[in-house]
């Protein structure tokens, strides 16, 4: 009796523990990625460019990372565990990542002298940046999969969990990007900021490493009696033709997504400015949107159909997406008028306040379709495919359809389609 009471103590609180770790996962990441956006912007510069080649390059390995979870998902024994070791991973490139792009300089400066023009430079580098950056983004991109195969791998309401976990990770990342943007890059700078982020890590994988423990300890006492996730080891993933109209969707949304981000960055710097606080505050309303989308669609997973609710929310997201059009050109003397309220001697807050709002008016309702639009595709998804094929598979798969999808609108829109026609 008291074996099987601790057994349902710790079963209780895996799933909390679960979703602050993921939290604190993506607060690190976020606050990682922004320090090396910052160090990437002296290589690359703060233009639509620069701005485009780091975005493909982050984009790029987190979909190559979740490709791999849904390719080799099926060899994970322990999915806990191996949370903790992608943690140690990410920890460990944290700790040199500074270091690593600074050495970058001297190829950089190689790259401005090859023949070929602009296109053959700016190829190069998006190259040489998408490499470097490649070991942590994949192994970021592996997260999501393998922390939801640990939450709860069975499909009982499964796209409902997948939606929970990532708004949990989402408003993490929120955090981290505040926190780097404005408290830990402006006090430590970049280098000494990615050192303690990295340790943090560190911290968290072996917290995740103590608890499979502890946990396992408890299941085994409770064998057989237990109820243990089982991965079929033929699986390899989902058929091309099961749900390729929802897949093929989700990868327009990423490509739209990363559209209205490049154009959200080249409408916001002129008015908020080219800061790392402004950077920070424009990725962390995308990201509230994104997360604030995704947590509360989650409820109603399960309870509206599929069939009508994705392609509803896939109509709200384009509306939502072309309602700020409506207002665009007031937005400077909105800002104006905002800064005016404190005559000209406000705070750092209110500045802060006044940035935040303008951002807000910008990106938050297109984020949050967005953002709604992940459990609900799960869901879409889930009704498409065979029942063999495990949530982490499923979620994967979809990410890195996303991914693709952000990638490719990334390159189109920020190389060819706003240079020539601009974002209005």
């Amino acid at each position: 009796m008291a074996a099987s009471s601790g057994f349902s103590v710790r079963k209780a609180l895996k799933q909390p523990f679960l979703l602050f770790c993921f939290f604190v996962s993506g607060a690190t990441s976020l606050a990682l990625e922004t320090a090396w956006s910052k160090e990437l912007s002296y290589l690359l510069g703060n233009d639509l460019y620069g701005a485009a080649t780091t975005i493909i390059a982050y984009m790029g390995g987190l979909g190559f990372g979740a490709w791999l979870a849904a390719r080799y998902y099926h060899r994970v024994k322990s999915p806990l565990a191996t949370y903790a070791l992608l943690q140690i991973l990410i920890g460990a490139f944290g700790l040199i990542s500074i270091s690593m792009l600074r050495s970058l300089h001297p190829f950089m400066a190689l790259v401005h002298g090859l023949p070929g023009g602009t296109g053959v430079f700016l190829a190069t580098r998006l190259v040489i940046t998408f490499l470097t950056l490649l070991p942590a983004t994949t192994l970021m991109g592996m997260t999501l999969p393998i922390v939801l195969g640990a939450y709860n791998n069975q499909r009982d309401r499964m796209a409902a969990h997948a939606g929970r976990l990532y708004g949990s990770n989402t408003f993490g990342a929120l955090a981290g990007a505040l926190l780097a943007g404005l408290i830990l890059i402006p006090h430590w700078g970049l280098q000494l900021s990615c050192i303690r982020v990295a340790l943090l890590d560190l911290v968290l994988a072996l917290l995740l490493f103590a608890f499979d423990l502890w946990y396992k300890k408890a299941e085994k006492s409770e064998e057989p009696t237990a109820t243990k996730t089982t991965v079929s080891t033929k699986e390899k993933g989902i058929p091309l033709g099961q749900g390729l109209e929802i897949r093929l969707s989700y990868a327009l949304i990423g490509a739209v997504a990363l559209g209205l981000e490049l154009c959200w960055f080249r409408l916001l710097s002129p008015v908020i400015g080219p800061t790392t606080q402004a950077f920070s505050i424009t990725l962390a309303v995308y990201l509230l949107g994104t997360a604030a989308g995704s947590t509360c669609a989650s409820p109603i997973v399960g309870r509206v159909s599929p069939k009508k609710s994705y392609p509803v929310i896939l109509a709200l997201a384009g509306i939502a997406a072309v309602t700020p059009l409506f207002y665009l050109e007031h937005l400077p003397s909105w800002y104006k008028s905002l800064w005016s309220a404190s005559e000209g001697q406000g705070t750092r807050i209110e500045l802060l306040l006044a940035q935040s709002v303008q951002a807000c008016a910008l990106i938050f309702p297109g984020t949050f379709a967005l953002g709604a639009a992940f459990p609900l595709a799960v869901d879409a998804l889930s009704k498409r495919v065979e029942s063999r094929v495990t949530p982490s598979v499923l979620a994967a798969n979809l990410f890195y359809w996303n991914t693709f999808g952000a990638v490719v609108g990334t390159i189109s829109w920020g190389f060819f389609i706003i240079p020539q026609w601009g974002v209005n």
